[in-house]
């Protein structure tokens, strides 16, 4: 038992010393892993001081980047060398790596102010603006009061173009340091960027919203102003325009004084524009470019003052240039065109008289006087001047066309003569036979004409006498023709009167009225329209006549094409239906034709020979109805010859 007991006690005595020893083993060995731990301590920052000397005094970058990959292998926490790391792939131009470890860094510590301050200016320079506003904001949420990224912050803004968003920012910015330039000088600069790009875009209004806020900032901010000048010009906001001209003259850009009176001209500020102009070609007295103005605020002045149909004022604004500028066609020949419309026939061939040296091609001007005194009437007198401008410009075939018609003109006598027959498409019937025979003379108030028609129509001849005039008005022109014979084959009285009014250059209305008698008397109305396209001449006409309970209607279109100037060379084509008062060949048994049916064409030529002579040729084929339900064909052919003398 005792040995028992012994045994105990030394088995006991042994497990205490093991224990210690136990302790006294692990107590070593937290005191060797604290020692290794403080040496790699140690060597980390031993590294990260390497790092940092390749990096900022050898420019080693690929040497600093292993030490710093060193020092990180020894202590992955270690946010020194990952931001220097960072800072290294940045340097070297490996963007994505370095993203990677300051991301690294932010997710350890998302306030670290290097690493931010890395992020927004890589994210900045791969022009990934929202990132970099992400990183920028983030910034700012842990260091507030930091200018430069507020600032940056709002450049950013701007460069993506959230200009309201900016705006906001920037004012409370600026609001925050109200006496720094910078921060003024960046919403300068990026709304006047936004104006530019804007502008070049043609969206006019936003450019011009720009411009404004750069002005509000700089009052005087020349290219601001210019724009505004001229974008409002372009948007037609004259008067905004005309502010803008104001300040930058007086901020001593005088050079827009010449754009500005050329604004005033187009408000139709004449006077003022002329003032300007004035002011300036005192200033500087040779420059084309003030004496080209000049000369065209005048020219808008009358141009103006004639569509107010204000000819005293535009006659003034016109002698005006003509003094400034005596060479000016344009203005003589307004000169001369408004003393003819006042009938100042005289003051119209002195401005042409005095202008024959300052024309380039003075033929021109020549013609000119010529219509003067052919339009005055002096038909003589204009014949003589056409003689003298042959035998001067025996070239100008103008002039020699003018020449051939006054010659016609200055023939105021003409003797004619016509014949027509009728054939039908009806056996046994015999054709008809008309012959004409006229004197014509020609006046300055107009033309009176004497005429003998001899007819040999069913088995019936007889005369008819006619007198037919064309007198002249002060607007138009009237027809009046009388008409007798003894004859049944013409209508023993007739009477034609027509008025027609000129209008709009190129067209003509008619209004008259017919009589026929015939047994019956026939009265008619008639109303006619034409037109000038041209040289085509296109007129339609409608007779109107009672006849009993009914109305019997025609309907006539002529057309004419003119050869040439000459009112007597010419084709036409005539289309009608219905029965004519104006119809020599038909206008007897009007009883019997008048409610019946016809329709007709006529083609003719006319022309001129050896000046004096005029041959015409006319066919015409009448479909005709001659008892109800009964229709045959007629068919005339016309021979005309008229000579002057």
């Amino acid at each position: 038992m005792e040995t028992t007991n012994y045994q105990i006690m030394n088995k006991g005595n042994y497990n205490m010393y093991r224990s210690k020893v136990f302790k006294i083993g692990l107590l070593l060995l937290m005191c060797l892993n604290i020692n290794i731990s403080f040496a790699q301590k140690i060597s980390s920052d031993d590294l990260l001081k390497q790092a940092i000397r390749e990096t900022n005094i050898n420019k080693n970058y690929p040497k600093a980047i292993q030490l710093a990959k060193r020092g990180l292998a020894i202590s992955p926490r270690y946010l020194d060398i990952r931001v220097l790391l960072g800072r290294l792939y940045i340097l070297t131009n490996r963007n994505d790596e370095a993203e990677k470890e300051l991301n690294m860094v932010l997710k350890q510590k998302p306030n670290q102010k290097d690493a931010l301050n890395y992020l927004v200016n890589l994210s900045y320079q791969d022009k990934n603006l929202t990132q970099s506003l992400k990183y920028a904001g983030q910034y700012l949420k842990y260091y507030p009061g930091e200018k430069s990224m507020e600032l940056k912050n709002v450049s950013m803004l701007y460069e993506l173009k959230d200009y309201n968003i900016a705006d906001v920012a920037w004012q409370k910015l600026s609001q925050k340091y109200p006496d720094d330039s910078a921060i003024k000088n960046l919403y300068v600069e990026a709304h006047l960027t936004a104006a530019r790009d804007y502008k070049k875009q043609n969206e006019i209004e936003k450019a011009i919203m720009e411009y404004e806020k750069v002005v509000a900032q700089q009052p005087n901010h020349t290219e601001s102003l210019a724009s505004l000048y001229n974008l409002n010009i372009q948007k037609k906001n004259y008067e905004k325009a005309l502010v803008y001209a104001e300040t930058l003259e007086r901020n001593g850009k005088t050079e827009i004084s010449l754009s500005k009176a050329d604004l005033l001209r187009m408000m139709k500020r004449y006077d003022q524009a002329e003032r300007v102009a004035e002011n300036l070609k005192r200033l500087k007295p040779g420059d084309p470019k003030i004496a080209v103005l000049y000369k065209d605020i005048l020219y808008s002045k009358a141009k103006d003052q004639l569509q107010q149909q204000d000819s005293l004022n535009a006659f003034k604004s016109y002698e005006k240039i003509l003094v400034n500028y005596p060479t000016d066609t344009f203005s003589r020949n307004q000169l001369i065109n408004l003393s003819i419309a006042k009938g100042e026939r005289n003051h119209a061939i002195r401005y042409i008289d005095e202008g024959v040296a300052y024309y380039d091609n003075p033929q021109s001007l020549q013609l000119k006087k010529l219509s003067v005194v052919q339009e005055h009437g002096d038909h003589q007198n204009a014949y003589k001047l056409s003689k003298t401008l042959v035998e001067k410009y025996p070239q100008d075939e103008k002039i020699r066309m003018i020449n051939d018609d006054l010659y016609t003109l200055t023939r105021q006598n003409r003797i004619g003569l016509n014949y027509g027959i009728t054939a039908f498409d009806q056996e046994g019937r015999k054709p008809w036979n008309l012959y004409s025979a006229y004197y014509m003379r020609t006046e300055k108030g107009g033309s009176l004409i004497a005429r003998v028609n001899y007819a040999d129509r069913r088995d019936a001849k007889g005369y008819q006498f006619e007198v037919e005039s064309y007198p002249t008005h002060h607007t138009g022109y009237s027809y009046i023709n009388l008409a007798y014979s003894n004859a049944i084959i013409f209508p023993k009285f007739k009477f034609a009167y027509s008025y027609f009014l000129p209008f709009n250059k190129s067209w003509e209305a008619e209004m008259g009225v017919r009589y026929l008698n015939s047994y019956l008397n026939y009265y008619s109305v008639t109303a006619g329209l034409g037109k000038y396209f041209g040289s085509f001449w296109i007129n339609a006409k409608t007779f109107i006549t009672p006849n009993g309970e009914r109305l019997a209607a025609s309907y006539v279109l002529s057309g004419r094409y003119l050869i040439n100037e000459s009112a007597d060379d010419y084709f036409t084509a005539i289309a009608g239906y219905g029965f004519s008062p104006d119809d020599r060949g038909r206008n007897f048994a009007i009883t019997e034709r008048l409610n019946l049916e016809s329709i007709r064409f006529t083609l003719g030529y006319q022309r001129t020979l050896w000046k004096r002579n005029i041959l015409g040729l006319f066919g015409t084929w009448n479909n005709q109805e001659y008892i109800p339900g009964r229709k045959r064909n007629e068919f005339d052919a016309q021979i005309s010859f008229q000579h002057k003398f």
